[in-house]
């Protein structure tokens, strides 16, 4: 009785892995549903939506996506949003996306399926386009999720994932918190501004003017930490791997914080 209890076992471990296998590799993927056009690799539909400015300050809460987000300011008057729905196993339906002002905010959600065994590969692109005269507040919370903003005017920005990376490029923004488990962060901003930079594992790289008024707190578990700003008061850590300095009056507070990865300080 014991052994053809171990013999089911295997066989259900077997068969799991074959299954999971099948699917990955897209053998499973014969129940394919479109509404705007079929690929090899699956299913993929766009939805494009544009809303006007209520005041001259845009608020925006993402939550839940998978997949990508793109942010970025452009000459235009609209907020403009496309998204782009790709799925390789399930109804192309089954992803579920909201757009819509929630009082004076704009909330972008998401809701993707999952194969009991496998997740059915399904993700999302955003594209949302900002117009250059207006300031933004970005509040954005996902499992697996990369995010990219550039050429934005921003006021507070957050950003959460649990897997994937977070760049932020030609920003001025009055504040940056970013945090992610597993995945880079990059910022490359005009002018500088408080942030609190976190990740698990990945590095993290920042670069700011170099005259910038700042107070730096950067610590790693492992690996390399890099400044070539001219710091007034500096603290190297030999076994914590910490770096302490000020600049100027440290008017922005820079908190950079990851387990294992590099960090790189830059001055422009």
């Amino acid at each position: 009785m014991k052994r053809l209890a171990i013999c089911i076992g295997i066989i259900l471990v077997v068969m799991s892995i074959l299954l999971i296998t099948l699917n990955f590799v897209g053998f499973l993927d014969g129940n394919i549903y479109s509404d705007d056009d079929t690929h090899p690799s699956g299913s993929i539909k766009t939805i494009e939506k544009d809303f006007e400015p209520r005041s001259g300050l845009i608020k925006l809460k993402i939550e839940d996506p998978v997949g990508m987000i793109d942010i970025e300011g452009y000459d235009g008057d609209a907020v403009k949003i496309r998204a782009e729905k790709h799925v390789s196993f399930s109804s192309i339906d089954k992803i579920k996306g909201d757009m819509g002002y929630d009082d004076d905010t704009i909330v972008v959600s998401t809701k993707t399926p999952r194969h009991l065994i496998y997740p059915s590969k399904a993700k999302v692109y955003y594209n949302i386009k900002i117009p250059n005269d207006l300031v933004i507040d970005i509040d954005a919370e996902s499992d697996v999720c990369s995010i990219d903003i550039s050429n934005l005017n921003a006021r507070n920005i957050d950003l959460e994932t649990d897997a994937g990376a977070i760049a932020i490029y030609d920003t001025n923004a009055s504040e940056i918190i970013a945090e992610t488990d597993v995945g880079s962060i990059n910022l490359h901003l005009k002018k500088c501004c408080d942030m609190d930079l976190k990740t698990d594992t990945g590095s993290i790289t920042v670069k700011i003017p170099k005259d910038s008024d700042v107070n730096i707190d950067a610590e790693n578990d492992v690996g390399s930490i890099y400044c070539d700003l001219p710091l007034e008061m500096e603290t190297r850590g030999i076994v914590e791997h910490k770096i302490v300095g000020v600049i100027g009056s440290g008017r922005y507070r820079i908190k950079l914080k990851t387990d294992a990865g590099s960090i790189k300080i830059k001055g422009f």
